[in-house]
């Protein structure tokens, strides 16, 4: 059986998740007569133990505003939220206790060898960015927890273009990067006593001459060589240097 506090806690992120629009966009009248009822100005809760209620919402209120500010990233236009602009958005984050960014452009990648996601940038006008997010809630302790969020920020597919009834959803190709920038703020809020870093990769796999083409091969974080094939072989190249660059110790994130 569940009790008093648990379900006021269900209650209460119910009510702040099931609370989001992404309406920046729509003109105000815009689906006026369709649009479900949003926007609760005021809820209250009758519970016994009031302080430790307490407690539970504003704990809540960060988890869910963090969430709503993760989903807007996702749905936002693709040309607002490239890698460059997120990259300006993590390094924001610094100003937050705990927190540390560190933002690696083209030519680090470069430096660092880093030939999968030098790849799947190549098509695109905006350079590919490495993001390395750190917050320490536990400074005495050497444990930490790593996150890692694929950040392509918008997938057309490249040579092997994807068709038309999905390309225009492949915006939310960066997901699991805005998940990892939202945690990393939403820990920091919490000051959880733990200590976490975030490896977010930034780029865009877009069609041009300069894209690289299947059957192409390129040399990763390690020094292998792979052979690029099909857009699920190149989802598994991508997560590869990912895991590469987390193993190894002379990484920038070791």
């Amino acid at each position: 059986m569940l009790d008093e506090l648990s379900i006021l806690s269900a209650i209460a992120e119910g009510f702040l998740l099931s609370d989001y629009a992404f309406d920046k966009y729509k003109s105000p009248n815009e689906d006026e007569d369709t649009s479900p009822l949003r926007k609760i100005d005021e809820a209250q809760f009758l519970c016994n133990n009031t302080k430790e209620a307490d407690g539970i919402l504003k704990g809540i209120e960060i988890i869910c505003k963090n969430t709503n500010l993760c989903r807007d990233l996702i749905n936002e236009s693709s040309e607002v939220s490239n890698p460059v602009a997120i990259a300006k958005e993590a390094k924001n984050l610094s100003r937050l206790k705990g927190v540390t960014c560190k933002v690696y452009g083209k030519k680090d990648i470069e430096r660092l060898k880093m030939g999968l996601l030098l790849a799947v940038s190549k098509g695109s006008t905006y350079p590919p960015q490495l993001l390395v997010l750190k917050y320490k809630g536990n400074p005495g302790s050497k444990k930490q927890i790593a996150i890692v969020g694929k950040g392509i920020t918008y997938d057309s597919g490249g040579m092997n273009l994807k068709p038309s009834s999905s390309i225009e959803d492949m915006r939310s190709d960066m997901a699991g990067a805005a998940s990892c920038l939202y945690a990393v703020k939403a820990a920091s809020e919490l000051k959880l006593k733990k200590n976490i870093v975030a490896v977010i990769p930034l780029c865009e796999n877009m069609l041009s001459n300069n894209s690289y083409r299947a059957g192409d091969v390129f040399t990763s974080f390690n020094a292998r060589t792979w052979r690029s094939g099909t857009r699920m072989q190149r989802a598994g190249l991508f997560w590869l240097m990912l895991l590469l660059l987390r193993k190894r110790q002379s990484s920038p994130i070791a």
